[in-house]
This record gives structure tokens, sequence and C-alpha cells, in this order.
């Protein structure tokens, strides 16, 4: 898989799917073992909560400096 299959946005459901299900198919057709499929869904994982924090994070400081704004207004 490419890497931007495999790095998608936090709200891109469809290609979180996509990477995890290319992950469950190499194990079950014998290009990873177990173990190793199990390590990708976790550095998956890892990922998509990094990238789920950094949008939240973003959201938080964009409604804090409009409400510094309004404050100010």
């Amino acid at each position: 898989a490419s890497q931007s299959a495999l790095t998608p946005q936090a709200d891109d459901f469809p290609r979180w799917y996509q990477a995890v299900a290319a992950v469950v198919q190499a194990v079950a057709g014998g290009n990873l073992s177990p173990s190793e499929g199990q390590t990708l869904s976790a550095l998956l994982e890892a990922h998509r909560k990094a990238v789920e924090v950094d949008g939240i994070e973003r959201r938080i400081a964009t409604l804090e400096t409009e409400a510094e704004a309004r404050r100010h207004a």
C-alpha cells in the first residue's frame, strides 16, 4: 500500500478502513505474519490517534482565539 493510503486524516474513515483492511488481507494471504499485522495495526491506530488529537487541538485553539476576540470586541 502507498504511504498516503496508510496515513489518512483522522476524519477519513474510508481510507482508515482501507489501510486496516490491507493489513488484514496481507495477514490472511500469508504476506505478513500475525505479529507483523498486529504491529502494523498498532502503528496505524497510534497514527490515527495522533492525527485526531492534532485536529482537536487545532479546533480548541480556534475556539479560544475566537472567544478572546469576542471578549475584546
